[in-house]
């Protein structure tokens, strides 16, 4: 297992609801203080990620990737750069 990953939780998608969720598969990354979920788009091939802080639960960052791969080594990037960034 990745090191990077072995703090993943994956969110199973809904067993039954009314309307269809347009986006249902969710990984979330934590980090000290941060979230980043990582949310497969169902109506495009496209990965969107954002970053949020724990306690205020403001976005801090957001991107979109063309595969998970993609998607989750940026969000980590960017959760590492912004732990550095608040660490100075």
């Amino acid at each position: 297992m990745n090191p990077l990953s072995s703090n993943l939780r994956l969110f199973p998608e809904p067993r039954s609801s009314a309307v269809e969720p347009r986006a249902a598969n969710v990984t979330r990354i934590l980090r000290a203080g941060l979230i980043c979920d990582i949310i497969r788009d169902r109506m495009a091939p496209i990965f969107h990620w954002v970053v949020q802080d724990c306690e205020t639960n403001e976005v801090l960052g957001l991107g979109q990737a063309h595969s998970f791969n993609e998607a989750h080594e940026t969000a980590v990037w960017f959760l590492d750069d912004l732990r550095l960034r608040r660490a100075v």
